[in-house]
């Protein structure tokens, strides 16, 4: 029964997106889903990954002070297994915490790549 219901949620997640006409199961779906929302931060989902992208980039618009890009240059394939978070950036780079080797460093200039796991493409430089 779960995977009934998420397919048709996921459907009707990309019939909003793409636009258009809905049809009749989205429009019940969406219909028999409405509520007052109880807070103002509320999850958005997308079809599509561009459109995460889109929403990202105006957030990161409005949020006050100054915008700083960092930009690289790869030379190395690099792999590991870290996630860390941003916890304040500034021109010479960004202090990243680790919580799994609980560890908060600041970076310098590194290079690095990304690669996509199924066609081995580079995604990031």
């Amino acid at each position: 029964m779960f995977d009934v219901e998420m397919s048709n949620l996921i459907n009707a997640i990309r019939e909003v997106s793409y636009g258009g006409k809905l049809s009749d199961s989205t429009i019940c779906l969406c219909k028999n889903l409405s509520r007052e929302l109880q807070s103002e931060k509320v999850t958005k989902l997308f079809a599509r990954n561009d459109f995460v992208d889109d929403l990202n980039r105006r957030n990161i618009l409005d949020h006050p002070g100054e915008l700083v890009q960092y930009d690289s240059e790869d030379s190395a394939k690099r792999v590991n297994e870290l996630q860390g978070t941003v916890t304040s950036l500034d021109r010479e780079g960004p202090t990243v915490e680790f919580p799994t080797v609980e560890t908060t460093i600041k970076l310098s200039k590194f290079q690095f790549e990304v690669v996509g796991a199924s066609n081995q493409l580079k995604v990031a430089k």
